[in-house]
């Protein structure tokens, strides 16, 4: 028996709306746009489309799997990062609007195309893949420890058909090449405090990566090694560019009052939080 979209709709939208999913209607329609293979925008238009039962039970245990507090994101499999479709799972942190934000900052305020850009903590390659498809003449590295996060890099690239891309695992601090190379260095550090881990909503404490999240005891264990070692892959006035976490960056700018770099700059997002640090390194 067919179900009437509508009615599909509003069932799942009660369901999440039961289990405390903010903006549930509207998550309610990403999950059943995406089993149809619709633009959620065109989700009403007519004639008015008539669910199959095997697409009732498709619908049912993504509902099921997002009312559990599972993110949107992992349900659908994929997120849009700067009009690249990227694929994320549990593997790998969830690529969020401020980050596509910063990207586009760095992104509007280059002026020449880098010979080269690394990517420290690349994840799910969202950043590489985005300075990639920018500048398609740029190399550009992405850097992990999590072979589970570099597998699901190396299938973005592949899908977003990045070929100047290269994947590496390893730490900053034992990176064996590159000395010297970057133009630009760019990273979303884990700058959770490691008490502060429990205290996250259930969507990201009980589902994304910790390694991805926790920043030890005070936040700032990855500023620190990047405070000690990026400086030495930027070329001669290369630029650092770090996300903040949007509270008082003070304890992590303080990492950085060091002779490699000059002047530091710190933007705040759209919420009016400082969001991104950007320092030069000093010729």
């Amino acid at each position: 028996m067919r179900m009437d979209l509508r009615e599909i709709i509003n069932e799942a939208t009660s369901r999440l709306t039961a289990s405390r999913i903010e903006n549930a209607q509207v998550e309610a329609e990403w999950i059943v746009a995406h089993v149809l293979s619709k633009d959620r925008s065109l989700l009403y238009a007519t004639p008015p489309h008539e669910i199959t039962p095997s697409e009732h039970d498709c619908i049912d245990k993504l509902v099921r799997r997002r009312a559990c507090s599972e993110p949107l994101q992992y349900v659908l499999g994929s997120i849009e990062f700067l009009g690249c479709q990227i694929q994320v799972a549990p593997d790998v942190l969830i690529p969020r609007p401020e980050t596509e934000w910063i990207v586009d900052t760095t992104i509007c305020e280059t002026r020449n195309s880098p010979f080269a850009i690394l990517d420290i903590g690349t994840g799910s390659g969202a950043i590489s893949i985005a300075f990639a498809r920018h500048w398609p003449d740029t190399l550009v590295v992405g850097l992990d420890i999590s072979p589970e996060a570099l597998k699901a890099a190396d299938t973005n690239c592949r899908a977003n058909r990045c070929d100047n891309v290269r994947l590496v695992r390893a730490s900053l601090h034992a990176l064996p090449l590159y000395q010297g190379l970057f133009d630009l260095i760019i990273s979303n550090p884990p700058y959770v405090k490691t008490s502060d881990l429990e205290s996250l909503t259930p969507d990201v404490r009980d589902y994304e990566p910790h390694l991805a999240l926790d920043g030890g005891l005070n936040g700032t264990d990855s500023y620190a090694s990047i405070a000690s070692h990026a400086h030495r892959f930027l070329t001669c006035a290369g630029r650092l560019v770090l996300e903040l976490p949007g509270t008082d960056p003070s304890p992590i700018i303080s990492l950085f009052e060091r002779s490699e770099y000059g002047c530091h700059e710190v933007q705040h997002d759209l919420a009016g939080k400082p969001r991104l640090l950007c320092m030069q390194k000093s010729a």
